[in-house]
């Protein structure tokens, strides 16, 4: 019951991985989510996501934001933007980082 509302995300950003636990902004059966936008570093831009088979970069964007963030919005703006959030917060009460 406890990971409908806890999930994982696994960033890379520099050569540096990490795992973060953060609270769902809804529940999910889904556990760990990425930011393709740190992890994928040949990835072209957002904007072209759309086609030439990066429909699942596009699709696991969409969760991260969702579920990590409450962004509900799919539109290549609003990704962007969610994408471009500083992927390490500072605050305690709703992010723990494991394996620092």
């Amino acid at each position: 019951m406890l990971w409908l509302f806890v999930g994982i995300a696994k960033d890379s950003f520099y050569e540096e991985s990490y795992s973060v636990l953060f609270i769902k902004k809804e529940p999910t059966l889904k556990i760990v989510f990425y930011n393709p936008t740190l992890t994928e570093a040949n990835a072209p831009p957002i904007a072209e996501w759309g086609g030439g088979g990066l429909e699942p970069l596009l699709e696991e964007l969409m969760d991260y934001c969702r579920y990590r963030f409450g962004i509900k919005d799919e539109s290549i703006e609003a990704l962007s933007a969610c994408a471009n959030r500083p992927h390490r917060s500072r605050n305690f009460f709703t992010e723990w980082y494991v394996g620092m």
